[in-house]
């Protein structure tokens, strides 16, 4: 670990630092000590300033969510997240962990993320994650959103008439996909069709 923070800015804060302060053990006794609540609010101390310094505009955040297969064992006596769910690589059998994140569109920083059960599909904490970017944002700035008009990125996993509500009732300008299936008359008409019309608007 000392190494790695030879590479980063850690180093440079704390030149006196002796290499046992720096072992894998303190980063581990330290970070036990965070809670949740503190880690919540250390991310919104820090998230207007990066967003300010880096001139990340809102204008596009992006939405997806994902699962990861643990080893942990089929009864456990703690924790209730890891849980078995349905998952691309079909790996039922385990317990997993389902992460959404919220992420600036360009530049791929990322704004918002919350953990939550396997069993829970990709649409059920869509809407609560939007409500909680949304809180946080206008509370770091002060009670309104300084920037433009938020628009939503999401994959076809997060399609629901709740989530759609969500977004109406905050407002949100949003651009979502949807499967061939469900559009195939729309899909079938050729590209060179006389209807289609070129978008003029650059950019």
């Amino acid at each position: 670990m000392v190494d790695w923070c030879a590479t980063t800015t850690v180093r440079r804060h704390f030149p006196h630092a002796s290499k046992a302060a720096f072992a894998s053990q303190r980063f581990w006794d330290h970070r036990a000590r965070l809670t949740p609540a503190m880690t919540r609010a250390l991310w919104k101390a820090i998230i207007p300033e990066v967003i300010e310094r880096e001139a990340m505009p809102l204008s596009s955040v992006c939405d997806d969510g994902t699962n990861f297969s643990t080893c942990i064992e089929t009864f456990p006596t703690q924790g209730q997240i890891a849980k078995r769910g349905k998952n691309t690589p079909g790996r039922s059998p385990v317990r997993q962990v389902s992460s959404a994140l919220l992420c600036h569109a360009d530049a791929q920083g990322p704004l918002y993320e919350e953990v939550y059960e396997g069993t829970r599909n990709d649409p059920k904490p869509c809407p609560v994650m939007i409500q909680k970017l949304h809180d946080c944002l206008t509370t770091s700035f002060g009670g309104h959103l300084d920037a433009p008009q938020v628009t939503l990125l999401f994959a076809k996993g997060h399609n629901s008439q709740e989530n759609f509500r969500g977004i109406g009732t905050l407002k949100l300008h949003s651009v979502g996909s949807i499967q061939l299936c469900e559009v195939k008359e729309l899909a079938e008409i050729s590209p060179q069709d006389p209807r289609w019309t070129p978008c003029q608007t650059s950019g």
